[in-house]
């Protein structure tokens, strides 16, 4: 009983920030997550570390070692994986705080983010999402790339337009006036980014304060596949909404004739990621591309609204 007292008073406290993360197996960042995340400036915040049914064994050890060095971390356990989305939905919808942060497993922050993004944040009272440029990073810690995403509302809010990205997910800060979805187990960033933009502002610094972890390795066939669907499923849904104030169907079909064709197209998508990942010649990965293509024509579509 009295522990769980002290567990229960220190829920009551109300910090500015509660910062998420989700992670099942975290992979060999995850503890380099943990310590950007706690090494930071600003230090009004808790930080939820959601262990999603990790058979690992090191997720679990990693994460409890922090909780105990730090009085900010709040560990939970799954028994069984619910999923990035049901994690988020339902710490978003426990959270006191004023703002929510996200952070994926490998992904990590420098050192003065959540200061920045705090400060204007508080200054900036209708923009509801700010984001930050981010940094691509091996996991042997060579930067690759870096983001230029659109960092006014107006020139964001023309991407919605031409499917380009928006924000790292690992990247943002919202207010808790809205929260994920659970209709979207693919793509609930873009979800909550889209939704977002019709109760206020949204930002991206331009600064690169997070380093963002590409490994072809972490591409399933499965999440690539699905996540297209759902892409595609969040800008009819706002679409929707904003010309007719109606919301469409949220479920999501799986034909096997499309699943045929990625299955068969993903082995030379994986080639043509570690080819540009790796710096190969144009003519290298863009022959690895070029069959993906052919194999599954919906990704051609992808690929010509960014241009």
């Amino acid at each position: 009983m009295i522990g769980q007292a002290i567990i229960d008073s220190e829920d009551e406290i109300h910090r500015a920030v509660d910062v998420i993360c989700s992670a099942k197996n975290g992979g060999a960042q995850f503890a380099e997550t943990i310590s950007s995340v706690l090494n930071q400036t600003f230090r009004d915040f808790r930080f939820v570390i959601v262990d999603d049914g990790s058979d690992d064994g090191e997720t679990a050890r990693i994460a409890d070692d922090a909780a105990a060095r730090d009085g900010r971390v709040s560990v939970h356990h799954n028994a069984i994986s619910l999923g990035l989305t049901a994690n988020l939905v339902k710490y978003v919808d426990k959270s006191k705080a004023e703002f929510i942060g996200r952070i994926d497993a490998g992904d990590m922050w420098l050192p003065d983010k959540l200061e920045k993004q705090v400060a204007t944040m508080s200054q900036e009272k209708n923009i509801v999402i700010l984001g930050t440029q981010c940094d691509y990073v091996t996991p042997d810690g060579r930067i690759i790339g870096r983001s230029r995403f659109g960092e006014d509302d107006h020139v964001i809010r023309k991407a919605f337009k031409s499917g380009q990205g928006i924000f790292t997910h690992s990247s943002i800060l919202f207010r808790r006036r809205i929260n994920y979805r659970l209709e979207f187990r693919y793509s609930q960033d873009l979800d909550l980014y889209l939704r977002a933009s019709e109760l206020g502002r949204l930002y991206c610094m331009r600064e690169p304060l997070t380093l963002c972890l590409i490994s072809p390795d972490g591409l399933t066939l499965k999440r690539k596949y699905l996540q297209r669907k759902y892409q595609a499923l969040a800008y009819r849904s706002h679409f929707s909404r904003t010309n007719g104030g109606k919301e469409v169907d949220l479920r999501v079909t799986d034909g096997w004739l499309e699943r045929f064709c990625w299955n068969n197209a993903m082995p030379f998508y994986h080639r043509y990621i570690n080819a540009r990942t790796n710096k190969q010649s144009v003519l290298v990965w863009g022959a690895y591309l070029a069959v993906a293509l052919i194999l599954f024509p919906p990704l051609l579509g992808d690929y010509l609204r960014r241009l």
